[in-house]
């Protein structure tokens, strides 16, 4: 089968979700037996995807406006030496892995970053 083929949406399918609301199975619905006490939501002619997509994370900002001492024009250039320095890495590192973790335990699945991480988008 070919990549294009294998990524192509899947049509007529049933998703199972466990009793812990995570997805147990997905099968073709010819083949699947529901009970009747679970609940059922018809999704014909809709698409279902496993997570959300953020388009545009700011992995370095947990979403509160910086402090204005940090965009003074005299300490802007002392933060950007910081952020660039060892230390300003593993700031960065410490700070980035806890806001992506954030974005996954709320359901984003693929994310893409703005690089906003050394303060370089600040004029």
């Amino acid at each position: 089968m070919s990549t294009a083929s294998a990524n192509a949406p899947q049509t007529d399918q049933t998703v199972l979700i466990g009793a812990d609301g995570r997805i147990s199975a997905v099968r073709p619905s010819a083949g699947v037996e529901i009970p009747a006490a679970v609940q059922r939501i018809d999704c014909t002619g809709r698409f279902v995807l496993p997570g959300m997509i953020n388009a545009h994370a700011d992995l370095f900002a947990d979403g509160r406006p910086l402090g204005a001492i940090y965009l003074h024009p005299r300490m802007k250039g002392i933060t950007s030496r910081v952020l660039h320095s060892k230390l300003g890495s593993k700031i960065l590192a410490r700070r980035s892995r806890t806001n992506a973790g954030v974005q996954m335990r709320s359901g984003v699945t693929t994310l893409r970053t703005v690089g906003d991480g050394r303060l370089e988008v600040i004029d």
